[in-house]
């Protein structure tokens, strides 16, 4: 892990407690939080945009999903 001194706005970092529902979410949680988030919802904009350009169209044929079901 690497040490950081950000600054982080407040507003936010109440909005983010509030948001965790009761949890205790200290500082460096929010944070480690905040970027595991954008790291899975790039992950997931990237699937969708592959699925979104053909990148799943074999699955529309009868005998590629017969073959990959053996």
């Amino acid at each position: 892990m690497t040490k950081i001194l950000v600054e982080v706005d407040d507003a936010l970092m109440e909005a983010a407690r509030t948001v965790a529902a009761g949890r205790v979410l200290t500082k460096k949680a929010a944070v480690n939080l905040a970027l595991e988030e954008m790291v899975r919802r790039h992950g997931a904009l990237s699937w969708l945009e592959f699925a979104r350009a053909g990148g799943m169209a074999e699955l529309a044929d009868p005998d590629v999903v017969r073959e990959a079901q053996r």
